[in-house]
């Protein structure tokens, strides 16, 4: 598919991570430094919605590295934005100023917009706009948009954001961070034919 690679490297090293990705697609991986209560605020004040709806994400991805490759200017100055905000962010969650870190999402979502068509949609605004009505500083979609999760930012009101998500057919998704990362859960790779109690070998296994 036509992007990044920091989703794979998240989900492999788990947590607040921070990744330097370079031209030549070297990668260095650091770990934020959050503290626990700022931790446990956002898991207070950062509620998921799924929206019921489902989306091949690669044509907007292929629209979005058509648009960069051609030099598109509302394009790139987003690219640009999204980049330089990581690192605001970084800054925001490690001094532990969670209010900020609402209203940039708020300011992230209008450059994501952006992108591509098919981010979003007149329905989508609508649920922003009235989850911003009802409590939340600021949201994002997840992945490339067109579907999936709204994640909101809410400090107040969280039980009046809930109601007016619920109303518009979205369901609440309960979460929590994950800290580890990718983990081995069985590895059949490792028993040789010998080790089998049938003789089979992996491959005849699976």
């Amino acid at each position: 598919k036509p992007m990044g690679k920091q989703d794979q490297y998240l989900a492999a090293f788990g947590g607040f991570t921070i990744l330097e990705i370079s031209r030549d697609g070297n990668v260095v991986v650091e770990k934020a430094n959050v503290k626990y209560n700022t931790i446990e605020q956002l898991k207070q004040n950062l509620l998921m919605f799924y929206t019921h709806k489902q989306r091949s994400n690669v044509n907007i991805l292929r629209k979005q590295d058509k648009s960069t490759k051609d030099d598109e200017k509302q394009v790139l100055e987003s690219l640009h934005y999204i980049k330089e905000s990581g690192y605001k962010i970084i800054d925001i969650v490690e001094s532990g100023n969670l209010t900020k870190l609402g209203k940039m999402f708020d300011e992230h979502w209008k450059y994501k917009k952006k992108l591509a068509k098919g981010i979003t949609n007149p329905d989508f605004d609508r649920i922003y706009d009235i989850a911003k009505d009802n409590g939340a500083l600021g949201g994002k979609i997840s992945g490339a948009g067109g579907g999936g999760f709204f994640t909101f930012y809410c400090e107040k009101n969280k039980d009046q954001l809930r109601t007016a998500m619920k109303s518009e057919g979205l369901r609440e998704l309960l979460f929590d961070f994950d800290f580890e990362g990718t983990k081995i859960l069985a590895n059949f790779m490792s028993y040789g034919p010998s080790d089998k109690p049938d003789g089979k070998t992996t491959s005849q296994l699976s």
